[in-house]
């Protein structure tokens, strides 16, 4: 089916039939089961890392200058929606931190999670949202969207540094890193307060799969590697040290054998018990 005659039966269809449509036909699909990432590179296609930055920031820019209430993917919407799961976890957060929100927010794009929510930040005294990024997105943030608000770094250090942040917002990432557990252990050894970890494709079992994801076509022709992540491993990082407060579901559709999760863990208190 084309795309023009998918807009036009986008275009006639009753709200939430239109709804289910568009996400039957933009999911994700997860194909294969690799012994490494280099053999899971080789079995995609990539993509063209400026030409999405580039994406991203035009539509960043219709965000930040009303044109657009918020992008995901470069794709920008005209109605404002919020994640509920995990605004009310960050908002918890700051409650706890007597009206502090200090979020870093590890690969966060331009800000696209601070803009889409940033209407229910309004009542909390203090914001302060670091966003760990790629060094081509950190560049073209600190040029065109940098606030006092919200900031880009290159690293967890450099933003743990600059922002002090209580809380950890890993939304739709862990799984693209070439060595997620690495990443996990990261952010236990720097003490959060809280993590919230969203948009993860969870199996069952104790075997992560390595699979090459294929976009969707109205982000882009693409496909690289991705970790289908085994739930009982996962948690294991924050047994010690955390409590897991809530498990929510994903807003994506399940995909090849997987279901998308969220998390939100709390570091326990000294002497409290696992």
């Amino acid at each position: 089916m084309s795309h023009g005659w998918k807009k036009q039966v986008r275009s006639v269809l009753p709200p939430l039939l239109a709804d289910a449509y568009e996400r039957r036909f933009r999911r994700v699909r997860y194909v294969g089961d690799f012994s490494s990432w280099a053999e899971a590179r080789a079995a995609s296609r990539g993509y063209d890392t400026p030409a999405i930055l580039q994406r991203v920031v035009e539509a960043a820019r219709a965000v930040r200058d009303g044109r657009a209430a918020f992008e995901r993917d470069g794709v920008t919407f005209a109605q404002p929606a919020f994640v509920w799961p995990v605004a009310a976890c960050l908002l918890a957060e700051a409650a706890r931190h007597g009206g502090r929100l200090a979020v870093l927010d590890f690969g966060g794009s331009l800000g696209s999670w601070y803009f889409q929510h940033r209407a229910l930040w309004r009542g909390v005294a203090d914001v302060r949202w670091a966003v760990v990024e790629q060094p081509m997105f950190v560049e073209a943030g600190r040029r065109e969207f940098a606030t006092e608000e919200l900031t880009f770094h290159p690293d967890i250090a450099t933003a743990v540094e600059a922002v002090a942040p209580t809380v950890a917002l890993l939304s739709g990432v862990v799984g693209w890193m070439e060595e997620p557990h690495a990443l996990l252990a990261e952010i236990v050894r720097q003490d959060f307060s809280g993590v919230i970890l969203d948009r993860n494709a969870i199996i069952p079992g104790e075997r992560d799969r390595l699979a090459v994801q294929e976009v969707p076509a109205h982000i882009g022709t693409a496909s690289y590697p991705a970790w289908l992540l085994a739930r009982p491993r996962l948690l294991r990082h924050f047994a010690e040290r955390y409590e897991l407060r809530t498990e929510f579901g994903g807003q994506d559709l399940p995909a090849g054998g997987a279901e998308f999760r969220g998390f939100y863990f709390v570091r326990r208190e000294p002497g409290a018990k696992a």
